[in-house]
């Protein structure tokens, strides 16, 4: 699954707002992002 760099750093940005960690502070790896990444942004941090 290619995960678009845009939205990578959206939800980076959000991560760090929410939690002060990045995907990488979180452990998240290229298949736990793709779970993640047909979903907006807004969608994840709100859910």
């Amino acid at each position: 699954m290619q995960i678009d760099s845009e939205w990578l750093a959206a939800f980076d940005e959000a991560l760090l707002a929410l939690f002060a960690i990045d995907h990488a502070d979180a452990g998240m790896d290229r298949e736990e992002l793709g779970w993640y990444c047909e979903m907006p942004v807004f969608a994840i941090t709100f859910a």
